[in-house]
């Protein structure tokens, strides 16, 4: 039945989907950014399960559990061959309620036994906050699940009694959440009685203005937001808001692009229905939407809105913004593409088991602002990789085989069979210098594996912001405040 209800709704759009009783919990989550159980992740290879991520300050971090630890059982129930979201299960229950693990630690013979009570495990919205030099604060925003607002709110008064005199707001990687919450957020910076999204769809009695609500706490502090496609819908609704009032310089890479509003709605048996229900307009009067899946192509595949038919709308200072794919940043940066090679190393989980070892061998390392991966702990790295399978395809190296079959399908291999031979033994010998040609990159991500098995998600964020680029040029923006108020008047 679930199968049919998935396939129907599918020719609607991707926001409107059936949740059965069993993923209820993970709608919480998004709601409320919280659920019962004991706070890690996990994931699943080659049969066996393994903790891949622990959450500071829960039940999973206080038994003493680590990432890379093999779980053998959960309750006395093996996990063998099972799938992460079985054992997912397993590990969720009702809060004060006891749970039993058997787990493998990387080095140690003797399997650990680890008894935990579950509890309600709550994610904060703001991750990290902190200032920066020339007293710039940054706030790290990560949901628009319940008391976001107040969570930014709170960060941001104890920055400033400390001495912070402009704003990093950082919405890059942030799905969304809760619209009320976005509007609250807008309402701490921009005056009372504002209108900051409104929600039109064909019912026109549900079509509603959410508005500032209260007195700001700060108008005039200079305000730079962080966004790149990872940052939708609420993200979205802060970012273009401001940036309609020209109350904040947006930096990084254009956002999502969503800009449908969803209700829930229940169904029998304690499933409920997400339906998309209307489409969302910031101040200017844009709507975002990047995608019309009213209009598919031939694969069934919805239509971006292209730029032609993008409508101009104007800033309240009077600066031009296009509706339509997104919130453009005032300035755009281009988006740090990651090569082959460390991908490939990521996904075949080649930093994770370094991590585990190197957890093993050294009990302590240096503070994440401190904490360096030097040339001798890279080497380490390289050796280790020795004889583990790191065997990709460039995108080069996919064209060359299917030219290479275009060639023999119409009689052309003999003629170009030298060619292609050179081209190919090129491509092969560039592959083997890549470790090297890609080594800062993948020392930064070596860096973080390590880092999080240390001081879990503070001091990751800690660490990657010692080399981001994009905060890096929110610094230089909020420096030089003449720049700053060109960016918002031109």
């Amino acid at each position: 039945m679930k199968v049919g209800i998935d396939a129907m709704l599918q020719s609607l759009d991707p926001y409107t989907v059936f949740i059965p009783e069993a993923q209820i919990e993970d709608l919480r989550l998004f709601t409320d950014g919280s659920y019962e159980g004991v706070g890690m992740l996990i994931l699943a290879r080659d049969g066996k399960i393994f903790i891949s991520e622990i959450y500071e300050g829960f039940p999973a971090h206080l038994a003493g559990l680590m990432a890379g630890d093999q779980i053998l059982t959960v309750n006395g129930v093996s996990v063998t061959n099972r799938t992460s979201n079985d054992v997912a299960t397993l590990l969720r229950g009702h809060p004060n309620t006891p749970l039993t693990l058997t787990v493998q630690r990387y080095g140690q013979r003797t399997p650990i036994e680890k008894t935990l009570m579950r509890r309600e495990i709550r994610f904060d919205n703001v991750s990290y906050s902190t200032i920066f030099e020339e007293n710039i604060a940054y706030i790290k925003l990560d949901g628009f699940t319940d008391g976001a607002a107040n969570e930014v709110r709170e960060a941001f008064l104890r920055l400033r009694n400390e001495g912070a005199t402009s704003l990093i707001l950082d919405l890059r990687g942030n799905g969304g959440g809760l619209m009320t919450e976005a509007a609250d957020i807008v309402s701490l910076f921009v005056d009372q009685g504002l209108p900051v999204v409104s929600v039109r769809g064909r019912v026109e009695g549900r079509n509603q203005t959410l508005r500032t609500t209260s007195e700001p706490i700060d108008r005039n502090i200079p305000i730079v937001v962080l966004i790149d496609r990872g940052s939708a819908s609420a993200s979205e609704i802060v970012a273009g808001a401001l940036q309609d009032y020209d109350r904040a310089v947006i930096i990084g890479q254009r956002s999502f692009g969503k800009g449908l509003v969803q209700n829930i709605l229940p169904l029998d048996y304690n499933a409920q229905l997400k339906i998309t229900t209307a489409r969302y307009h910031i101040p200017s009067g844009r709507c975002i939407q990047a995608f019309n899946f009213a209009d598919r192509d031939e694969e069934g595949r919805a239509r971006r809105v292209p730029d032609s038919l993008r409508t101009p709308f104007q800033t309240q200072g009077g600066r031009i913004v296009y509706d339509g794919d997104g919130i453009e940043p005032d300035i755009e940066l281009e988006p740090t593409a990651i090569s082959n090679i460390t991908a490939t190393l990521f996904a075949r989980l080649h930093f994770f088991d370094f991590a585990n070892q190197f957890r093993h061998r050294n009990p302590t390392i240096p503070s994440p602002s401190e904490f360096v991966v030097s040339d001798k702990l890279f080497n380490e790295f390289i050796k280790f990789l020795d004889g583990r399978d790191i065997e990709y395809q460039t995108q080069t190296e996919f064209l060359l085989e299917a030219l290479t079959a275009a060639a023999k399908e119409e009689n052309y291999f003999d003629a170009i069979r030298e060619g292609l031979e050179l081209v190919r033994k090129k491509l092969e010998a560039d592959k083997e210098a890549d470790l090297i040609k890609h080594k800062d990159e993948i020392k930064k991500v070596l860096g973080l594996e390590i880092i999080s098995r240390y001081y879990f998600q503070r001091g990751a964020t800690t660490f990657v912001l010692r080399s981001d680029e994009v905060s890096q040029k929110a610094i230089q923006v909020l420096q030089d405040l003449e720049k700053y108020k060109r960016i918002l008047t031109n």
